[in-house]
C-alpha cells in the first residue's frame, strides 16, 4: 500500500487521478488525458480538491492507494520556480475553498462558453465566480500566481490534457510516496468512501451556509429597486462566490433593519449546521494529537519503549504551529471585522477562532516541553 509522504510533498504539487468509472473515462477522452480528476497540495499535509457538493479539503493522512498505476503527482520545474507567486497563488485557492462544485462549468470548458463578464472579471480581480471543478482549481491559481498553463491567458478553459502534459510540470510520483502496512483509521481514495474528518463535516457546513447565502443575494437581485431604498447596493455585491462573500454586506449594512435581519439568519445556520463547534468536536476526538502532556507522562512512567521517537513530537509540533498562525489571522482579521460591526454572525467566528488558537497555542507548548525533555533524557541517558 502507498501513502503521501508530508515530508516530500511542495505546496502546489498537483495529484492526478485516474478513478474506473464511466464518467471518468468519458472526461479523459473528452480532454485528452490519462486522468479525470486532480487535488493540489496547499501544505500542512492537506489537499484541497473541486468534489460535490463544494470544494473541500482532505488530509494525506487519511488515505492510502493500493497501487500507483491510476495515480501521479507532479511539480513545478525549479526554472519556473522563480517566477511563481505563490503568496497570490495560495490566496486565490483559499478564495476558492468551499465553493460550489459546478458540473456545468466542464461542458462550459469544452464548449468555451464561459460568460464574458466571469472571465473579465478573474482577469481583472482574480476572483472567480463561475463555480469550481478540480480542473479550474488548478489552473486558476497557478495563473494568478504567475504560470499560464493554457498559455492563451485562458485559464479558465485549462482540462486535464493541458495539465498533464504541460511544460511546466514534471512528474515526481514515486519520490513523493511511501509503502505501509499500518492503515489504521485510513481509506482507499479509490472507494471516495468518507472519512467522517472534520473537513468533511465543515464541507457540508459550509453547502448549507452557501445556500442560504445564494437565497439571500437572490432575493436581492429580484427586489433590486425595494432593497436599493434602504441599502447601498452595487452589482458586485449580489455576485456568489462562497456564503463569506456576505460578511462584508453584513459589516456596511449592519445599522439597518435588513442588514441585522439577514446577520441573524446566517448566524443561526452557523450554529444550527454546527460551523462554529466542529473544532470543538474534532479536539475532543483526537485528545492525544491536541493534549499530549498526560500521555508522554503515562508512557514515561511506563518505560522508554512507550515513548514515541522525538521527530514525531517536532513533526506533529510544526504542523499544529502552522495551523495556528493560519487561525491567529484569521483572528486578528475577524476581530477588526466584528469592532466594526459588532455583528452576531462576526462575534460566532471570533470565539471560534479565539478558541482554537487558545488551544493550538496550549498544544504547542505541551509539545515544545515533550522535546525539551526528550533532549534532557537523551542527554542524561
Amino acid at each position: 500500500m502507498f501513502v503521501l509522504d508530508s515530508q516530500k510533498l511542495q505546496p502546489f504539487d498537483i495529484l492526478l487521478v485516474r478513478f474506473a468509472d464511466t464518467t471518468s473515462a468519458d472526461i479523459r477522452a473528452a480532454c485528452n488525458s490519462e486522468f479525470s480528476h486532480a487535488a493540489v497540495y496547499i501544505g500542512n499535509n492537506s489537499f484541497i480538491e473541486g468534489v460535490p457538493p463544494v470544494v473541500t479539503l482532505f488530509s494525506a493522512q487519511r488515505y492510502f492507494f493500493p497501487t500507483l498505476d491510476d495515480v501521479r503527482v507532479i511539480r513545478l520545474k525549479a526554472a519556473h520556480r522563480a517566477s511563481f507567486d505563490a503568496g497570490q497563488a495560495e490566496q486565490t485557492i483559499r478564495g476558492l475553498a468551499y465553493c460550489n462544485y459546478s458540473s456545468m462549468l466542464l461542458t462550459r470548458i469544452q464548449l468555451r462558453s464561459i460568460s464574458e463578464d466571469i472571465k473579465a472579471r478573474f482577469l481583472r480581480e482574480k476572483r472567480w465566480t463561475g463555480g469550481v471543478v478540480c480542473s479550474t482549481l488548478v489552473a486558476l491559481p497557478y495563473y494568478a500566481g504567475g504560470i499560464d498553463i493554457s498559455q492563451q491567458q485562458e485559464p479558465f478553459f485549462v482540462h486535464f490534457g493541458d495539465i498533464e502534459q504541460s511544460d511546466f510540470f514534471e512528474e515526481v510520483t514515486t519520490s513523493v510516496f511511501t509503502t505501509t502496512t499500518e492503515l489504521d483509521g485510513a481509506f482507499n481514495y479509490f472507494t471516495t468512501a468518507e472519512t467522517g474528518s472534520i473537513l468533511e463535516k465543515q464541507s457540508a457546513a459550509a453547502k448549507e451556509l452557501n445556500t442560504l447565502v445564494t437565497d439571500i443575494l437572490g432575493e436581492m437581485r429580484r427586489d433590486r429597486k425595494k432593497y436599493d431604498t434602504i441599502l447601498r447596493i452595487e452589482d458586485q455585491d449580489l455576485v456568489f462566490t462562497t456564503w463569506e462573500d456576505i460578511i462584508p454586506l453584513i459589516m456596511r449594512w449592519f445599522l439597518t433593519e435588513r442588514g441585522q435581519e439577514i446577520d441573524e439568519q446566517v448566524y443561526r445556520k452557523l450554529v444550527s449546521s454546527g460551523y462554529t463547534t466542529l473544532w470543538f468536536e474534532e479536539v475532543h476526538s483526537h485528545r492525544r494529537l491536541f493534549f499530549p502532556a498526560g500521555y508522554f507522562a503515562q508512557a514515561l512512567e511506563e518505560g522508554p519503549q512507550y515513548l514515541m521517537p522525538k521527530e514525531h513530537y517536532e513533526t506533529t509540533r510544526t504542523a499544529l504551529n502552522i495551523a495556528l498562525q493560519h487561525n491567529r489571522r484569521q483572528e486578528k482579521a475577524t476581530f477588526h471585522n466584528f469592532s466594526q460591526a459588532p455583528a452576531k454572525t462576526l462575534h460566532a467566528l471570533l470565539d471560534m477562532h479565539r478558541s482554537f488558537s487558545d488551544l493550538l497555542q496550549s498544544s504547542v507548548t505541551q509539545y515544545t516541553g515533550i522535546i525539551d525533555m526528550l533532549e534532557e533524557l537523551q542527554l542524561a541517558g
